[in-house]
């Protein structure tokens, strides 16, 4: 097989990179056996955007965050119906609420961990299923196994450093 790219010999049909550029030749192969014609391919399927995951610490520090938040607008209310009513307990409600959300947002800060505890929490890597099967492979694709031993015997040894120039020498 030659190289598409550079025209230079790739050796073994097996070779998965051309050893002059370095270009892929695993595609290429597969092109040759498909006499060049792509395999035809299902639309690509958008995936749904993934869900961002939310450690428990922030969980909890945001649900703190609501309760207090949630005290601080209903005192000035409970407020109103305290003087209203000439009477305390309505300001137990909010005070006790913006107390349940410090303590909420102090135990989240000191114990619950900053990252998923779980895989299931984490949204799953992309699947190539919903891929075009004709594309070429990218990263994403495992690579092909191979099931026979490679050839060795057209690998060329590499040469010396001094040979070209004592050949160089040799035609003067």
């Amino acid at each position: 097989m030659y190289c598409p790219k550079c025209s230079a010999d790739a050796g073994a049909d097996a070779a998965r990179y051309c050893r002059s550029c370095g270009f892929r030749l695993d595609v290429v192969a597969i092109l040759m056996t498909r006499n060049g014609e792509l395999e035809s391919f299902v639309p690509a399927i958008t995936p749904p955007p993934a869900t961002k995951t939310v450690s428990p610490r922030k969980k909890g520090l945001r649900s703190g965050g609501m309760m207090v938040f949630f005290s601080l607008f209903a005192f000035p209310f409970a407020y109103l119906y305290a003087t209203w009513d000439k009477d305390v307990w309505p300001l137990f409600i909010p005070g006790t609420v913006f107390l349940m959300g410090v303590m909420r947002m102090l135990y989240a800060w000191l114990f619950e961990d900053s990252i998923p505890e779980s895989a299931a929490d984490i949204p799953p890597a992309p699947s190539a299923a919903g891929r075009p099967v004709s594309a070429l492979p990218g990263a994403y694709q495992p690579l092909p196994v191979r099931t026979e031993a490679p050839n060795t015997i057209n690998v060329n040894q590499p040469s010396s450093v001094t040979e070209p120039t004592t050949n160089l020498l040799g035609k003067q």
